[in-house]
């Protein structure tokens, strides 16, 4: 558990990164379900 200058400053980034591609991915999922639910009531 070595605590380096900037080890947590990065830590930060990678969160908010990962947490931005997440958002992304589950806008990306919603769109494609809901799609799918509106073609399955169009029919």
């Amino acid at each position: 558990m070595s605590r380096k200058h900037g080890h947590w400053g990065f830590t930060e980034e990678a969160k908010a990164w990962a947490s931005r591609a997440r958002r992304r991915d589950e806008k990306d999922e919603l769109e494609t379900a809901l799609d799918e639910l509106t073609d399955d009531e169009s029919e």
